[in-house]
């Protein structure tokens, strides 16, 4: 038997159960009793799959909070719209601010204002659902991004309960309390239509008008905006 060469390919298998894995082929020519065939063992490779991509995630994740960065949260995104366009679903886009935490960072130390930090994505995540997106935008700033919400009065009521479980005050260590408030501004996207950077975008403003108010408060904008 003579081998002619050797080829290396990376495929997705469907099994009999009709789930989709991925595979790597190694194929070969071979010559044999003067006639040629293709060899080709074949390699479930989803564990590999896995690792890489844990790895890859692993690399866009915030180091402080351990949510998605703005990268990750990109294409997390890409892959959310896509399902909520199959299933002709809305999506909520949340732009999430501490106030005057550079007050904060600044009277109390950075480790303080980490802790402040951590404990706020920890309140967010458990919060929100599985299909719910949550990353940090940089700073004190987070994003949370919500498939599935309906009218602007859905979106006003998960966005004061979210407020509710934050806004509360945080222990820091050696019994001390920081209270916080926070600005949330909110608006409503057709899955059909989305502009993901426009949505963020009039989520900011939101935010923004939500601040002028005293103490925690949210606001909601629709997607026109100007």
């Amino acid at each position: 038997m003579k081998l002619h060469g050797e080829a290396c390919i990376e495929a997705t298998h469907r099994r009999k159960d009709g789930k989709e894995i991925p595979i790597e082929a190694s194929v070969n020519m071979v010559e044999f009793d003067g006639q040629q065939y293709f060899l080709a063992v074949v390699r479930d490779i989803s564990e590999r799959k896995e690792k890489e991509l844990k790895a890859i995630e692993a690399q866009n994740l915030d180091p402080l909070t351990n949510l998605p960065n703005r990268r990750l949260l990109e294409s997390q995104l890409k892959q959310l719209a896509g399902e909520c366009r199959n299933k002709g679903e809305k999506i909520a886009f949340m732009y999430v601010d501490i106030d005057n935490f550079k007050s904060l960072n600044d009277q109390h130390g950075h480790v303080v204002g980490d802790n402040i930090l951590t404990e706020f994505a920890k309140r967010l995540q458990d919060f929100t659902r599985q299909s719910d997106l949550v990353g940090r935008l940089g700073g004190d700033e987070f994003l949370i991004v919500l498939p599935g919400l309906n009218s602007r009065e859905h979106v006003l009521s998960i966005a004061r309960h979210i407020l509710q479980v934050t806004s509360h005050s945080i222990d820091v260590g050696e019994s001390e309390l920081i209270p916080i408030n926070v600005s949330l501004g909110a608006t409503l996207c057709d899955s059909q239509e989305l502009n993901c950077v426009r949505a963020v975008s009039v989520a900011d403003k939101a935010m923004y008008v939500a601040k002028t108010r005293e103490g925690s408060a949210c606001h909601f904008l629709d997607i026109d905006h100007d």
